[in-house]
C-alpha cells in the first residue's frame, strides 16, 4: 500500500510538472489573433449576395511524393483536366441562411443545385475552426514569411490527428448507400500579417483506410478582403477540392469562384423557386 501511494504521488507530481511546463510555453500571438477572428467569422458578416461558379473536371493523375519533408499541394500532378460540367448560381445569405437562385448547368437553367462536390458558404467558418479552434489540438510548425491573396502573410504548416479531426469525407455507393471517413489531416495556413486573419488554407487527408474508395482527398480555400456597401469583409473567393479513387489513375477536381459580392437587402429581387439550403 505504501508503495502504491508513493507511485500515485510520483505520478501526480509528474502531471503537475508537465502541466506547468505546458502553461509556460509562449503563445504565438499571430495564431491567437487568428483564433479570435475565426471564432467571430460568421457573426461578423453582413447579409450578402454572391455569384458562385463551380467547374467540375476529371483527369489522369500521377502522385507527387513528399521529398525531404517538403509538402506538395496538390500532391497529384494532372496535366489534362477535362471539364465535366460548370454549375453557377446566385447565393443570397440572410441571417446565415442560404437561398440559391438563377441556377444553371453548362449554361442551361436548372431547377435544383447538384450537390456533389459543392460546399455551402456557411461551411467556410467551420473550415477555419477545424484548424484554429483550441479544441482541435492542432500542432503548428514554425512561422514563415510568405504571401497570399497578394498580401504579406505568415505561413504555418499544421497537423490534426485522428482523435481531433472533424473532416467528414463521404462517398455515395450504389443502391442509395454511402460510406464516410473522418481522417487525420495536415496542411498549411496563411495568416495576414496586418490583421491575423486567414488568407488561405490547404489540407490533405492522411492515413485513409484501405476499405475506403478514395485514397487521396485534398482541399484549398482562398480568402480575400471584399468590399460590401461601405465596409470590407474577409470572404472566400476561390476553393478547390481534388479526390482520387483508390483504383485506377483518374482524379476529380471541383473548382469554385466567388464573384460580385454585394449587400443583400429586403428589396433585393431573389427567386425562391430554386433549391434552398
Amino acid at each position: 500500500m505504501a508503495l502504491r501511494r508513493a507511485l500515485r504521488r510520483s505520478l501526480l507530481v509528474c502531471q503537475v510538472i508537465v502541466t506547468a511546463a505546458l502553461a509556460q510555453q509562449p503563445l504565438d500571438p499571430v495564431i491567437e489573433t487568428a483564433r479570435e477572428h475565426a471564432a467571430n467569422f460568421a457573426r461578423s458578416l453582413p447579409d450578402y449576395i454572391v455569384k458562385r461558379t463551380t467547374t467540375r473536371s476529371q483527369g489522369t493523375g500521377d502522385r507527387v511524393r513528399d521529398a525531404n519533408g517538403v509538402r506538395h499541394y496538390p500532391s497529384v500532378k494532372v496535366t489534362n483536366w477535362r471539364t465535366l460540367d460548370k454549375v453557377s448560381a446566385t447565393v443570397a445569405v440572410e441571417n446565415g441562411k442560404e437561398v440559391y437562385s438563377n441556377i444553371s448547368v453548362n449554361g442551361k437553367q436548372a431547377k435544383a443545385l447538384p450537390t456533389a462536390g459543392l460546399t455551402s458558404n456557411g461551411e467556410f467558418a467551420t473550415l477555419m475552426l477545424e484548424i484554429l479552434s483550441p479544441r482541435r489540438g492542432t500542432v503548428f510548425g514554425d512561422r514563415r514569411a510568405d504571401t497570399a491573396s497578394n498580401r504579406s502573410a505568415y505561413r504555418y504548416e499544421f497537423v490534426v490527428d485522428q482523435a481531433h479531426s472533424d473532416w467528414y469525407i463521404g462517398v455515395d455507393l450504389p443502391a442509395g448507400r454511402s460510406i464516410h471517413v473522418v481522417p487525420p489531416f495536415d496542411g498549411a495556413i496563411w495568416l495576414d500579417k496586418e490583421t491575423g486573419q486567414v488568407l488561405r488554407i490547404e489540407k490533405s487527408a492522411r492515413g485513409i483506410g484501405g476499405g475506403f474508395p478514395l485514397d487521396l482527398a485534398e482541399a484549398a480555400t482562398d480568402y480575400d478582403f471584399v468590399k460590401i456597401a461601405d465596409n470590407t469583409f474577409l470572404l472566400p473567393v476561390h476553393t478547390e477540392t481534388v479526390t482520387c479513387p483508390r483504383v485506377g489513375d483518374i482524379c476529380y477536381r471541383n473548382e469554385t469562384l466567388f464573384q460580385d459580392y454585394s449587400k443583400f437587402a429586403a428589396s433585393t429581387n431573389i427567386s425562391f423557386d430554386s433549391d434552398t439550403r
